[in-house]
């Protein structure tokens, strides 16, 4: 993906990154100037083994971290009121939209699920679940 990226663009402004230090490298190489770097979770571990710290410096990035998890409700609940806010007029005047990888009928959850643990997709696995049928 980053190669791909890299060969495609001059780099991105915003990385919003929920797989945490084994990709910090990576990620701090595919920023352009004055990037930002939004860590959401860590869900190929907390370390970084080698992150040439100059990047930050030279391109002047902004790396902010955040989680749901330790926020009381009310901060929950700002957030959302937030996104209610600012973003979901947004996504329903269709000018942001998540990038669909997969579709899968329900039936076929585990082969949804096997595709997600291996890590084949770029966007969002889908289930799809078929109308009841008025009888």
């Amino acid at each position: 993906f980053a190669e791909a990226l890299k060969r495609r663009t001059d780099g991105v402004d915003v990385i919003i990154d929920t797989l945490g230090g084994p990709q910090l490298e990576t990620h701090l190489g595919l920023l352009r100037l004055r990037g930002r770097l939004v860590n959401l979770a860590l869900m190929e571990g907390p370390m970084a083994e080698s992150v040439k710290l100059s990047r930050i410096l030279m391109k002047q990035l902004r790396i902010h971290g955040a989680t749901l998890r330790s926020r009381s409700l009310a901060e929950k609940a700002q957030i959302i009121a937030g996104v209610h806010k600012f973003i979901w007029p947004h996504v329903s005047a269709g000018a942001i939209r998540p990038f669909t990888d997969a579709v899968f009928p329900l039936e076929q959850a585990e082969k949804a699920h096997a595709r997600m643990q291996e890590r084949l997709h770029i966007g969002k696995i889908l289930l799809e679940v078929a109308p009841e049928r008025a009888e």
